[in-house]
């Protein structure tokens, strides 16, 4: 069994030309509303860590899911997206079950991704070690509105017709659009708080960003019961069929404009000890309540600041 480093910096570089590569295939836009306002505050102390010289980690709470959030990737150090440290930093916390599987698990770590379990993810908030997550998880695949399938429906038929004429291709693109502007994204939030509790306990901003363009990136097929529910919720990725460019199940997805925008960072003041034996550390209900619903209001208005400019003006967020 290969430990998941294999094959150490050799796999890191494999690692780097493969995210230089996605940001040129997505033609990766990323916009920073507010770069000072990240760095002050990633430059602040932690006062939970004991040398009292570690600065804060930012967690990046990143939307949408979709089938794969694969736009993540915006925050790798490859490709020097994020200033100072942040950037330096930069790596994607990920459901567990992929680090599970021979050789994916090491190409996962090659693109400095990491489980986004309970040890890892308040270990790098204590070493003051930023990084992105999807607080949605996959259980927003589950919620995925069944109109989105026909717009990865319409996307493969563009592929298709693009030998034929541009104007042909222009006019389904712009009809394809016009769909999407009719739906809502869903997001699944409402009851995802286990990311504000440990920013309380460790006193860790957190920070909105929103991905344009990552929906209708994969045809799909979800087999819709309470089964699938439940196997979704105990294993960490959702029983389905995916296909991608030129219908390969499974495969790339199609060639999205991605433009990722990052928001502000909501200041979070330390409630907790933040100690390794401390389950909560210590941070109260009603302040998690608190932060949550202001995470939750600080990500809509980062999306309708943003949305007419990337071609959403029509579509709203339903948060569940």
């Amino acid at each position: 069994v290969l430990p998941a480093e294999f094959p150490g910096r050799w796999g890191e570089r494999v690692g780097d030309w493969m995210m230089l590569g996605a940001e040129k295939y997505f033609g990766l836009t990323t916009i920073i509303e507010n770069e000072e306002n990240l760095l002050s505050h990633a430059n602040a102390i932690n006062p939970n860590c004991q040398t009292q010289t570690t600065k804060k980690a930012l967690i990046f709470a990143f939307e949408p899911h979709d089938i794969l959030p694969y736009a993540v990737f915006a925050f790798s150090p490859a490709l020097k997206r994020l200033p100072g440290k942040i950037g330096r930093d930069g790596c994607c916390l990920i459901t567990s079950a992929v680090f599970g599987v021979p050789f994916l698990r090491q190409v996962y770590r090659w693109v400095k991704t990491y489980p986004v379990d309970r040890g890892t993810f308040l270990g790098k908030l204590r070493r003051g070690e930023s990084f992105a997550f999807v607080p949605g998880g996959v259980q927003e695949v589950i919620h995925l509105e069944s109109a989105n399938s026909n717009v990865c429906n319409d996307e493969t038929s563009n592929e298709k017709t693009s030998k034929n004429t541009n104007d042909d291709a222009d006019e389904t693109n712009a009809n394809s659009r016009q769909k999407n502007n009719e739906k809502h994204l869903t997001l699944y939030l409402l009851k995802r708080k286990g990311f504000v509790k440990h920013a309380l306990a460790t006193g860790s901003p957190i920070v909105p960003v929103f991905a344009f363009h990552l929906d209708g990136s994969y045809g799909y097929y979800i087999p819709r019961s309470k089964i699938v529910h439940r196997i979704s919720r105990a294993v960490g990725v959702v029983p389905l069929v995916f296909w991608g460019r030129f219908g390969i199940p499974f495969g790339i997805p199609y060639p999205k404009r991605i433009v990722v925008v990052i928001g502000e960072a909501i200041d979070v003041e330390s409630e907790g000890s933040g100690d390794d034996d401390d389950d909560d550390g210590g941070v109260s209900e009603e302040r998690v309540d608190r932060v949550h619903k202001l995470f939750l209001r600080e990500l809509e208005a980062l999306f309708e600041r943003h949305k007419v400019e990337a071609g959403y003006g029509g579509r709203k967020l339903r948060i569940v």
